[in-house]
């Protein structure tokens, strides 16, 4: 499978373009959401949700221009996002995009940015058949708690003759890790628009939900390399 725009999303640099097999019952870092500490139960429908108020459209508009601000960040020289690998039980430190381990399980990326906070993060689970990619970040806000939850996905895996497909879910939440509002787009290889009921991928499981960056930090295993500001 020919990996989509670059490993998905070129300014992330998280994924480790090597051959990938599917998730089997043994890969349970994304699935098992509930286990992780410090996050909550993923929402089991990823299809599109609306703002249901004005206050929560306009917070929506404010996660998308602090979104923007990161990918900015994500796209220049500096600071470079620190990448990581877990192999097996252990993870990590990554020297560059060049030098990902045979064996990387999942990828990570992380932004740190002046004053040790930490506003973006990402995780790639390894699939080495190539039939598949999936890339979850998560953006955050200056208190360092979970604002926006954005996958990325592209499969030969579906139910539509193997037509290979990408699904883009970006979810928004408030404080208290309420679902604001939910975007999703489903495209063929073109980028036509096509019907879920029919094409969605088989990989179906919800990205991990995090309440903070302390949280997912101590979900993954990255917590050690990070002091608290």
């Amino acid at each position: 499978m020919t990996r989509v725009s670059g490993c998905a999303i070129a300014m992330v640099l998280a994924c480790a373009c090597s051959r990938r097999e599917p998730r089997s019952n043994g890969e349970q870092h994304i699935s098992q959401v509930a286990r992780d500490t410090g996050s909550t139960a993923a929402d089991s429908e990823p299809r599109a949700v609306p703002a249901r108020t004005g206050a929560d459209s306009a917070r929506v508009r404010q996660i998308r221009a602090l979104r923007l601000r990161i990918d900015s960040q994500l796209k220049g020289h500096a600071p470079r996002p620190r990448l990581f690998a877990a192999v097996g039980d252990s993870v990590v430190t990554v020297r560059d995009t060049s030098a990902w381990p045979e064996e990387t399980d999942v990828s990570y990326a992380v932004l740190e940015v002046a004053g040790g906070k930490i506003r973006f993060a990402s995780e790639s689970p390894t699939s080495r058949s190539g039939d598949w990619f999936v890339l979850d970040s998560y953006y955050f806000d200056e208190g360092g708690r979970t604002v926006l939850v954005r996958r990325f996905q592209s499969s030969f895996q579906t139910a539509c003759d193997d037509t290979p497909v990408k699904e883009i879910t970006e979810s928004s939440y408030g404080p208290d890790l309420q679902l604001l509002q939910r975007d999703y787009r489903l495209t063929n290889a073109h980028d036509v628009r096509v019907d879920p009921e029919q094409c969605r991928p088989y990989i179906q499981d919800a990205p991990r939900l995090p309440r903070t960056w302390e949280a997912f930090a101590q979900a993954t295993g990255l917590g050690r390399f990070f002091r608290r500001p």
